[in-house]
């Protein structure tokens, strides 16, 4: 990592051979390798992915690793690619799209989390992608709570975000508000108590702020 920051010609010849690393079968010395190049990658101003393809397409191969831990690792790391690397939204949001179904729910939850986070760092980023958005909506019906209340409460974020700049919001956000509103009042139907209170917080501080004017909040509601 410190070489390739002070003279990363040096790693030239060096670089290639990780990808024997990333396909061993040692599960720890696919998670070094994985740990060591998705910081490389996801650096800013890194111009490591477009240089070495091959590599770069080994490591998103990574994404689907039988080791749950290795799963989650990857997809921790998405935010950063999503953040500081534009040329690679296409790849990060296909390999998101597969992970957002894990069987493990750890990884779906760390699916939206990335999304989320991702949004509230840079927003323009994932208003301006349908994809994003609806990986998020899709994870508002997963059979676990915790995962849900994060999706419901990113889009709620994104709503209110909305709400109080509706000008120059792209296209892709004003398409999801519309749903967005729906899908947050949909969960009352769901069988538990917690999703009801949860709708319930998110309508008081969201959809309809409650320290807005009486007026304001008419409109809004």
């Amino acid at each position: 990592y410190e070489l390739n920051l002070i003279c990363p010609s040096v790693l030239l010849a060096v670089l290639p051979q990780l990808e024997f690393k990333l396909k061993s079968t040692d599960e720890a010395e696919r998670m070094d390798s994985v740990a060591l190049l998705a910081r490389m990658f996801s650096e800013k101003d890194s111009m490591l992915a477009v240089n070495h393809r091959q590599l770069w397409q080994a490591f998103l191969g990574r994404f689907n690793d039988i080791s749950v831990a290795i799963r989650q690792k990857c997809v921790q790391y998405t935010m950063h690619f999503l953040t500081n690397h534009a040329e690679l939204i296409g790849d990060i949001t296909e390999t998101l799209k597969a992970r957002q179904h894990d069987s493990e729910e750890t990884v779906r939850y760390e699916v939206v989390i990335a999304i989320v986070s991702t949004a509230k760092k840079d927003f323009d980023i994932v208003s301006r992608s349908e994809d994003l958005l609806n990986i998020v909506k899709e994870r508002t019906l997963d059979e676990k709570f915790k995962i849900r209340k994060e999706a419901m409460g990113g889009l709620a974020m994104i709503y209110k975000r909305h709400l109080s700049n509706p000008h120059g919001v792209p296209d892709a956000t004003k398409a999801a508000v519309k749903w967005i509103k729906d899908k947050i009042l949909h969960g009352y139907y769901m069988p538990g108590m917690e999703d009801r209170l949860l709708v319930e917080r998110l309508l008081n501080t969201c959809l309809v702020p409650y320290n807005l004017e009486p007026e304001e909040r008419m409109k809004k509601l």
